[in-house]
């Protein structure tokens, strides 16, 4: 694969030509039966390759290699990005079409150059649909993808990728700094049971679900519409890699039959994980490379807005409101929000009927 500059748009485009870079085969047992053969970009081979191909690419590494000699011992940061992404629009996406996209960059770049897609390398594009049907699911792929990334014969972390920029040869090393994604993403990325489940935060082992009469059993445990951040209690990686392997271990007397299924699963929800041997959690080498509770990170919506914490909070607003605001009821609100007007995505018909009590 080539680039060339679009002069429409000033960004790169591939075109295809002959290809030096390598894509890498992973054989996946399929959760029915039978196998599969999953493709992706060896990510480091991309890398050189793409700096290889974009002319215009090698100013923006030149500089930052002269700001920040990568070594071995002063590494860049890696920052790793994936989410699904749907074709269509919002009224009538293609859900059967659905990707996970996963790209990576070096902090190092800035927010200026972070902000365009022409500093991200995309190593991985797979059907959705692909991916439920493998054991193991994203993160069994995230942890074959990060094997090959940070511990293989080519690892950015270890041995260093080369890249020819121009008539200059430049070895760069980088760790892993940033894993992010978004709610849903961390979930299937990392054997998480979510939002929904018993332990509602990944970060926090002292936050519960509400209403689950757990928090009160324990003190300095939490529900999670605790508005009090100082109360939450971070997980260290001791803790947390001993609840995956507790949960791994759980499944193994399971199927040797010393424990009940019942207690199997009670255990797995009290750790709030799903046991996934073959998940990036589970892998001990990868432990070595970053520490995932440090690493990860997800979007606000999915912290600030989560279930729990924001509608107990509108709850309460809309409570005062239907006491202090004249002609504003709960049943008015609930009526509004049910008129097609308001899910049609005309926003100015939303707001032009909206009831003057609510707005």
């Amino acid at each position: 694969m080539h680039f060339h500059m679009s002069p429409k748009t000033n960004c790169m485009k591939p075109t295809h030509n002959h290809s030096m870079i390598s894509r890498l085969c992973r054989r996946f047992l399929l959760v029915g039966g039978g196998e599969l053969e999953w493709e992706f970009c060896e990510p480091n081979l991309l890398l050189a390759e793409t700096l290889m191909q974009c002319p215009q690419l090698w100013q923006i590494y030149l500089e930052l290699a002269s700001r920040h000699p990568p070594s071995i011992n002063n590494p860049w940061h890696i920052v790793t990005a994936f989410d699904e992404f749907v074709p269509g629009n919002a009224q009538g996406s293609t859900n059967w079409r659905k990707c996970m996209v996963l790209s990576f960059s070096f902090m190092e770049f800035g927010e200026e150059h972070l902000r365009t897609p022409t500093t991200w390398m995309t190593p991985i594009v797979v059907r959705s649909s692909i991916v439920r049907k493998c054991t193991g699911g994203w993160s069994r792929m995230l942890r074959d993808y990060f094997r090959v990334q940070l511990l293989g014969p080519n690892s950015i972390q270890f041995a260093g990728c080369p890249v020819v920029i121009g008539d200059m040869s430049l070895i760069i090393h980088a760790k892993l700094k940033v894993l992010m994604s978004d709610g849903d993403g961390i979930r299937i990325g990392f054997d998480w049971r979510g939002q929904s489940g018993l332990k509602p935060c990944f970060k926090h082992f002292n936050v519960w679900k509400i209403d689950s009469d757990m928090a009160g059993r324990q003190p300095g445990h939490v529900e999670i519409t605790c508005g009090d951040a100082t109360k939450f209690c971070a997980y260290t990686d001791a803790d947390y890699y001993g609840s995956v392997d507790s949960a791994i271990e759980a499944k193994r007397m399971y199927n040797r039959r010393e424990l009940t299924k019942g207690l199997f699963e009670n255990w797995c929800k009290l750790c709030g994980l799903n046991c996934n041997e073959d998940g990036l959690p589970a892998c001990v080498d990868l432990r070595r490379c970053f520490s995932l509770q440090e690493t990860v990170s997800y979007d606000w919506v999915h912290t600030l807005l989560q279930d729990g914490f924001v509608s107990d909070a509108v709850f309460r607003l809309f409570e005062k409101a239907e006491k202090n605001v004249p002609g504003f009821t709960m049943r008015a609100l609930e009526t509004f929000l049910q008129m097609d007007c308001f899910f049609s995505g005309r926003v100015s018909v939303q707001i032009q009927t909206t009831p003057s009590c609510i707005q």
